[in-house]
Parts: structure tokens; sequence; C-alpha cells
């Protein structure tokens, strides 16, 4: 399995270099660009909000827009706490769950 994750990582980096060639550098993104393209890396917290509201549909409710700013929120936690190295390797994480069910 650890191979399949070797080589989907290689895919990813293909997937960067054509989309590298065909986006603004991230620096150069805006709003308008995010929202053709997925969110970019120095967009504000305030402009991932309005893009994700953006995004719903129009009969969406106040619990809809919690949701989406919640999801955003557990993001961004995650992508800190990669960022500080606090990750758990496939097999640790299979230890753990094997734990929790007796498996």
């Amino acid at each position: 399995m650890e191979m399949l994750w070797a080589s989907g990582t290689e895919r990813f980096s293909e997937l960067d270099e054509l989309l590298s060639n065909l986006l603004p550098p991230p620096e150069e993104q805006t709003v308008a660009d995010a929202g053709r393209n997925g969110y970019g890396p120095n967009m504000t917290v305030k402009e991932q909000v309005i893009l994700a509201i953006e995004r719903l549909p129009e009969d969406a409710d106040f619990k809809d827009v919690k949701d989406e700013i919640a999801f955003l929120a557990a993001l961004r936690e995650a992508e800190d706490d990669i960022a500080a190295g606090r990750t758990v390797t496939n097999e640790e994480m299979r230890r753990r769950i094997g734990s929790w069910t007796g498996a």
C-alpha cells in the first residue's frame, strides 16, 4: 500500500507541474482565480470565507454557512499540524484503530 501512496505522490507532482503552467504564480492569484481554481495558498481567511459562501446554493441557511466555515477552520488546523510535524504514519493509525475496534 505504501507503494501506491508513493506513485500517487508522483502523480500529484506531475499535476502540480501542469497546473503551474496554466495558473498565475500563487502570489499573483486573485480571489477570482481562486473561484475558478480552488483556494489559493495566499488567500486571507476573509477571502476563503467569502469564496466558500459564494459557492453555497442560494437557499443555504445559517447552519450551512457555519458548517462551511467550521470545515475551513479544520482544514487550516490540519495544515498547521502538518507544517509543525504533528502527523501519524499509516501504520500507527492502523494500530490505533485496531486498539479501538479490538481487531
